[in-house]
């Protein structure tokens, strides 16, 4: 996860400081640390946004959606979150072992999702694709 959290920092980082949005990386909150915060203020509102990272296969996915991100959103003062999930199963890694699809743990995690919040769950694919060179047709 820290990696992968590293990465993509590093890919939104610009974008975000060119559109105004302040991003924060590892951030305390709720005597924890929030993966990623993304505020913004236009017109005197603003708006937080906090992203917990995880792997399909961590060993306590659903705690990170039904009590770890909700403490980080309640903390920070809003609703809005988003539960960003990277999958990696494939014919050479076997796990999550629970979970056959993306859709299935996309099912998931949405029941597990407190519905007093405003939390999107996001699956990034990471499985490591054939080159359109060596596919045969």
């Amino acid at each position: 996860e820290r990696s992968a959290q590293v990465i993509i920092y590093n890919h939104l980082r610009f974008i975000c400081e060119i559109k105004g949005v302040k991003l924060s990386r590892e951030s305390y909150a709720a005597d924890g640390s929030i993966d990623f915060h993304f505020h913004y203020t236009k017109n005197d509102m603003s708006m937080n946004i906090c992203v917990e990272l995880k792997n399909a296969h961590h060993g306590n996915l659903q705690h990170g959606i039904d009590t770890q991100l909700p403490l980080y959103i309640k903390d920070i003062g809003n609703r809005e979150g988003i539960f960003l999930v990277l999958w990696y199963k494939s014919d050479i890694f076997k796990k999550p072992t629970g979970y056959e699809s993306i859709e299935q743990l996309q099912k998931f995690l949405e029941s597990k999702t407190p519905n007093k919040l405003n939390i999107k769950t996001m699956i990034i694919d990471c499985t490591k694709k054939e080159s359109p060179s060596k596919v045969k047709c």
